[in-house]
């Protein structure tokens, strides 16, 4: 049987320089962690997990914000284009 982790995102950053997005999480032990999404591919989190994967971590933490992230694109993409469409009816 598969458990499903909780993570709740606390605080995301937009770092305009880099493209970089940079989350604030917690899990469900409590802990905090950041874990950061580059322009580049890359990913980083703080935990334990992470420490020796460089810049490819692949722990559950950064899973959650990818997926959070892309929803978030989404949701953005839909909103522009329901603002074109309003302003096309005009």
């Amino acid at each position: 049987m598969t458990t499903s982790k909780t993570v709740i995102i606390l605080a995301r950053y937009f770092v305009k320089a880099t493209s970089t997005v940079i989350c604030t999480v917690r899990n469900g032990e409590n802990k905090e962690y950041r874990v950061g999404i580059h322009k580049s591919g890359n990913t980083t989190c703080t935990c334990k997990h992470s420490e020796s994967a460089g810049n490819h971590a692949h722990c559950y933490h950064v899973k959650h914000v990818q997926v959070a992230e892309i929803a978030r694109r989404e949701a953005e993409e839909t909103a522009r284009c329901n603002r074109e469409l309003a302003f096309a009816s005009y």
